[in-house]
């Protein structure tokens, strides 16, 4: 049996009591939203919260296995911000329709009071959002017979790779076609996983339901008594079939374009990010023009926009950023910083923002009574904050809306 990395399980075991039937809405508000709550686990939590790439490597794909499988055991789907998870104490949480009250199986109310209705399952719902972040199917559909029609038939076991989806039918009756969806029997189907992992002996599968729920939270399992192609047997009863939407590979490449979009723009792939840096270089002596460096996710890896005073005083630099954006934020946050690129050239000037102005702090920002005064306490918690004043004192201070003193603006990021 395998279970979450050491420091996942971890955060979960620290969290997965958070919220309850009657509190996910208060525990939210004081945490200063669902994002800023995320962002404050850590780990896969805080490094894929904002991840919006297509996952194209093993590595990348099993961090969001548990980055996605990690909050539905604290808390709920990511990909369903805004609408209302609760958890049955003790148990796996449950969807919640809106305002109505209804989960999966019965009335809030009888789930927390009846131990017997704590086995409903949120498999597909797992499978959906699993697809989801990691831009395989941004429109997909938690139905059962929707996600069975996705992508290449699997025909046999031999042939399963990680991040293939597999459906498991029990006792199905009549026509069974796995090259016909309609032939799917609802009342036959049982559940839905997907590869976590595949050996020379073993398939290992990633369990977003039943599984997480009755093993006390062991996702990862092995393939008992199953067949050698699809309509083989899954424990004693069921049938199974697979489908692969795409393939991951085992190593990540660093691909040189001028925009993740711009396909076309791409000079090279690389498996080696210091070969990716020198073909930046090289086309930035020949053409002169600025290629980016991207991960097999699509993220920006290489070069940095750095915020400082002058491109001569790197002391005074107060951050670096992959985004543009992010960068010349904070450089319009604080007075006399600009943002430069990784050859000095001057991109962007910082200008002060118009005021109120709306920020992200992390927990541990100091607040101080008054610009360059004494810290007066320490911020619990990740957030999003107003400025509704700012004054330099040696460095820039913002003004809490709040009233309650001011923070340092150089740890000021840009909200999402």
């Amino acid at each position: 049996m395998r279970h979450f990395s050491s420091e996942t399980q971890k955060i979960v075991s620290a969290h997965k009591a958070d919220f309850d039937c009657t509190n996910y809405e208060s525990r939210l508000k004081a945490a200063c939203g669902y994002r800023a709550y995320i962002r404050s686990l850590g780990g896969v939590f805080a490094k894929y919260l904002d991840y919006s790439g297509t996952v194209a490597t093993k590595a990348v794909f099993h961090e969001i296995c548990e980055y996605v499988f990690g909050l539905f055991a604290i808390y709920g789907f990511d990909y369903y911000n805004g609408q209302k998870y609760v958890r049955w104490t003790g148990g796996s949480p449950f969807y919640v329709n809106g305002a109505k009250g209804k989960c999966n199986g019965g009335a809030i109310d009888d789930l927390c009071g009846q131990a017997s209705k704590s086995k409903t399952t949120c498999c597909n719902w797992a499978i959906d959002t699993l697809l989801k972040k990691m831009g395989w199917l941004p429109n997909g559909d938690q139905r059962y017979c929707t996600q069975a029609s996705y992508g290449k038939l699997i025909t046999k076991k031999s042939d399963l790779q990680p991040g293939d989806i597999v459906h498991f039918y029990r006792n199905q009756k009549g026509i069974f076609d796995p090259y016909n969806p309609s032939t799917y029997g609802k009342s036959g189907w049982h559940h839905v996983v997907i590869v976590w992992d595949v050996t020379d002996t073993k398939v290992i599968l990633a369990d977003g339901g039943s599984r997480m729920q009755t093993n006390g939270g062991q996702w990862l399992y092995e393939v008992p008594k199953a067949g050698s192609g699809f309509g083989g047997t899954y424990g004693t009863s069921d049938r199974w079939l697979a489908r692969r939407i795409r393939s991951l590979s085992a190593a990540d490449l660093f691909r040189v374009r001028k925009s993740w979009a711009d396909t076309s723009s791409q000079i090279g792939a690389y498996s080696v990010l210091e070969n990716a840096k020198a073909a930046v270089e090289k086309a930035r002596e020949e053409s002169g023009e600025t290629y980016t460096i991207y991960n097999s996710s699509g993220a920006p890896v290489w070069p940095y926009y750095r915020v400082r005073k002058s491109w001569e005083d790197p002391g005074s630099q107060i951050g670096a950023y992959t985004f543009y954006r992010n960068a010349a934020f904070v450089s319009d946050l604080n007075e006399g910083y600009n943002v430069y690129d990784n050859w000095g050239n001057l991109l962007h000037e910082g200008s002060l923002p118009v005021i109120p102005v709306i920020v992200a702090l992390k927990a541990g920002t100091k607040i101080y009574d008054e610009p360059a005064g004494d810290m007066i306490r320490e911020l619990n918690e990740d957030g999003k904050f107003t400025i509704t004043a700012i004054k330099v004192n040696g460095i820039t201070y913002g003004q809490l809306k709040s009233g309650v003193g001011w923070v340092s603006l150089q740890l000021a990021e840009r909200p999402e």
